[in-house]
Formats: structure tokens, sequence, C-alpha cells
């Protein structure tokens, strides 16, 4: 495949990874550096469904939530020239894995689970971490890391880096593999 046939293809950019790797901040960064609109999957749940995230969680559960996660990836990606920050969780969906793989260059943010306790230690309003955040980052992250892995074609490590600077990193590795 020619880089000018995938560019015209894969107009956007989703940005996967752990929570508290820096998607929701990288992203609109991110866009700007290249002129893409960002949108935020979570926020498209929660004005869709009327409720925030937790509230979703706690009165339909995590199946439901799902549900509704998927029904907004694929018309999110249905429009050109975004950048998409996606839910930690978005990847544990095999369609959605498919879907992200087809409509977007993927990009993994990714960062130790130290690092993303500290970034969450503070942060109540994650329905899917325990008490112990340490211990559910760490499990929740090595049950996701091998569908990162699998549904991104470019990663880059955010531990000690600058918004800014992962953006740019991004920018810089996309470019090398698609001519963006």
């Amino acid at each position: 495949m020619h880089v000018t046939e995938v560019r015209s293809q894969k107009s956007n950019i989703s940005l996967i990874g752990f929570m508290g790797t820096g998607k929701s901040s990288v992203g609109p960064i991110l866009a700007i550096m290249l002129k893409k609109s960002f949108v935020e999957l979570d926020a498209e749940i929660e004005k869709v469904a009327g409720q925030s995230i937790s509230d979703i969680f706690a009165s339909s559960g995590e199946g439901q939530f799902r549900k509704i996660e998927k029904e907004i990836l694929v018309k999110v990606l249905d429009h050109e020239n975004i950048v998409l920050s996606c839910g930690g969780g978005v990847i544990l969906d095999a369609k959605n894995r498919t879907i992200l793989k087809k409509r977007s260059i993927v990009v993994w943010l990714n960062a130790d689970a130290k690092v993303i306790t500290e970034r969450l230690m503070d942060n109540k309003s994650r329905p899917l971490l325990a008490e112990n955040v340490m211990e559910s980052v760490s499990k929740l992250l090595k049950e996701r890391i091998g569908f990162y892995r699998e549904t991104s074609e470019v990663m880059v490590r955010t531990n000690g880096m600058e918004t800014s600077q992962v953006a740019l990193n991004i920018a810089e590795k996309i470019g090398a593999k698609y001519g963006i």
C-alpha cells in the first residue's frame, strides 16, 4: 500500500492507553499541531447518555457502558481528520479494536503503573479503581497491556514527559511512518 493510500484511508488518529497516561491532555495539543479536530470519547458518551461515566457504571453497569461506548466509537470514527482520545478500556472489545485499526492510526500512550498510580491518586471519579489504587492499576494494566500492544501502530512512553513533548513525539513518529 502506498503512503498516500494509507493517509486517505486513515485521516484519524486514535489515542489509546490506560487511564492516566495523558490521552485527554495530549489529544487537544496533537490536534492543533496536525490541524485536526479533537474528540474525547468519554465526553461524547456522557453527552449522549446524559450522565457521567461514573453514573452510567453505577446505574447500568459496565456492560451497558461498553455497549454505549461501541456505538459512539463507530459514529465518531465515521468522521475524518480527528484526533480521538479513547477511554482506557475501549480495547477490551474485539470489534472496537478492529474499528480503531481500520479507521484510524492507533497510538498507544504507555506509562509505568507507578506513574499512572501517582497521576490517579486524587481522582475519585474512576469507577474501576478500588480502594488500593496501585493494586487496581497493576491488575487492570496487566489484563489490558496485550490489547494495547495488539491494537496500536505507534507507541509513545509518557513517563516524565510534558504533554507538548508527548504530542510532538507522536507527530514525529506518525510523520515518519505515514508521511503526515
